[in-house]
C-alpha cells in the first residue's frame, strides 16, 4: 500500500468518508488517477479567498492520456481550517462522446474519495457518477452518506461538485468569526426571553412564532453552510392561520448572538419583512425602547430606511444589515463590533 494510500485510510472519518485537508484529498485522488495516466498541474495551493476569509482554495487542472479524457479538467478544492468543504471538477466542452466514460471515471473516482462506500476501481465509478446524472435528470443532488453530489450541462462545458459531509468543514460561531478576521460577541439576550418579549409584541397584530415545520415550505440556509450549529426557525403565524415570513435565531447555547428574517412569500398579508424589520428595531434598540409608542415607531421607520438605502448600518450597539433583490430579502440583527 502506497504511503498517500495509509494517509487517505488515516484520515477517513465515520463509515469510511474522508476527513482531511486539501492536501490529503489531493494525493489520494492523483494516486488513484494517475495510474490510469492522468497528470495534475497545480495553480494555487491553500490560498485564502479575498471575499470569503474563511475558506482556502486549491487549485489545478488535469490532463488526460492519449485515449483519455481530450481536454482539460479544472480541480477546485475549497476548506475551512477544520477540512475540505468541496471539490470540483470543471471539463471543457467537447462533443466527442467517446470521452462520457472518462468524464464518469475522473467523477466517480473523487467520489470514492470523498467516501469509501462509493466502491473502487473503474466500473465502480463509472456507476457512481452515473447515479449523479440520473439523479440531476430529475433537477436532484445525488446524496450519500453525509455527502452531496451535483453534475451541471453548460454550453462552456460539465461542472461535478462533491461537498462533503459537515462534520468535516464546519465552525462554531467563534471559530467562525476568528476565520473572518472580526470579534465575536453575542447581543446579551436568552433565547426563552426573546421569544417571550416578541410574542408578546407580535399578539398585538395577532401574530405568534411558532416553530418552523415543512408544511411552511423549505429555507435556503446555504448561506450559513458553514456553521456547525443551525439556526432555530421560527414562523410568523397569524391566528388566522397564514404565515408571514420567518425568523431565525442564531444561538450559542441559550444566549442569542444573531437574528435574521427572511421572507417566505411574496404576499404577506400584514406582517411583510419590512414591517417584521422595524419591529425587531424597536426591541433591540435601547433609545429607542424609551420613546413614547407614537414616537418609537417613527424612529424605527427612518432607521429602516437608512439601512435599505446603506444596505447595513450601526447604531446604540447594534449591527443591522438588509438584502432585498429579486431572490432573497434578509434583515439581519447583531451585535456590534466591539
Amino acid at each position: 500500500m502506497g504511503i498517500t494510500a495509509l494517509l487517505f485510510l488515516c484520515a477517513c472519518g465515520g463509515q469510511g468518508r474522508f476527513s482531511g485537508n486539501a492536501d490529503e484529498l489531493l494525493q489520494a485522488y492523483l494516486e488513484k488517477i494517475e495510474a490510469e495516466g492522468y497528470k495534475y498541474t497545480v495553480y494555487h495551493e491553500n490560498e485564502q479567498e479575498e471575499d470569503d476569509p474563511e475558506l482556502w482554495m486549491t487549485s489545478g487542472s488535469i490532463s488526460g492520456p492519449y485515449d483519455g479524457f481530450s481536454g482539460t479538467v479544472y480541480v477546485q478544492i475549497e476548506e475551512t481550517e477544520k477540512g475540505v468543504r468541496s471539490a470540483s471538477l470543471g471539463f471543457d466542452a467537447d462533443a466527442d462522446d467517446r470521452n462520457i466514460d472518462q468524464i464518469n471515471y475522473l467523477a466517480g473516482s473523487l467520489m470514492q474519495i470523498c467516501d469509501a462506500s462509493n466502491g473502487s476501481g473503474k466500473t465502480a465509478a463509472i456507476r457512481q457518477a452515473k447515479a449523479v446524472v440520473a439523479a440531476a435528470d430529475h433537477a436532484q443532488n445525488y446524496e450519500k452518506n453525509g455527502c452531496v453530489y451535483s453534475i451541471s450541462l453548460y454550453s462552456s462545458g460539465i461542472d461535478f461538485e462533491a461537498i462533503l459531509q459537515s462534520d468535516n468543514y464546519t465552525l462554531s460561531p467563534k471559530e467562525l468569526a476568528a476565520a473572518q478576521g472580526r470579534a465575536w460577541s453575542d447581543l446579551g439576550l436568552s433565547k426563552s426571553d426573546f421569544v417571550t418579549d416578541f410574542n408578546a409584541i407580535l399578539s398585538d397584530y395577532g401574530y405568534s412564532l411558532k416553530d418552523w415545520n415543512a408544511s411552511y415550505g423549505e429555507l435556503d440556509l446555504e448561506r450559513n453552510d458553514l456553521l456547525a450549529e443551525k439556526p432555530e426557525i421560527f414562523a410568523f403565524a397569524h391566528k388566522a392561520g397564514f404565515v408571514d415570513g420567518a425568523l431565525l435565531l442564531y444561538c450559542d447555547g441559550e444566549t442569542i448572538y444573531r437574528v435574521e428574517l427572511v421572507e417566505t412569500s411574496n404576499y404577506a398579508f400584514y406582517l411583510s419583512v419590512e414591517s417584521e424589520a422595524k419591529l425587531l428595531i424597536s426591541y433591540f434598540d435601547a433609545a429607542i425602547q424609551k420613546e413614547p409608542a407614537e414616537e418609537c415607531a417613527s424612529q424605527a421607520n427612518d432607521l429602516m430606511e437608512q439601512i435599505s438605502k446603506a444596505g447595513s448600518l450601526t447604531q446604540n450597539g447594534i449591527a443591522y444589515s438588509y438584502k432585498s433583490d429579486a431572490f432573497d430579502k434578509i434583515f439581519t440583527v447583531e451585535a456590534a463590533q466591539p
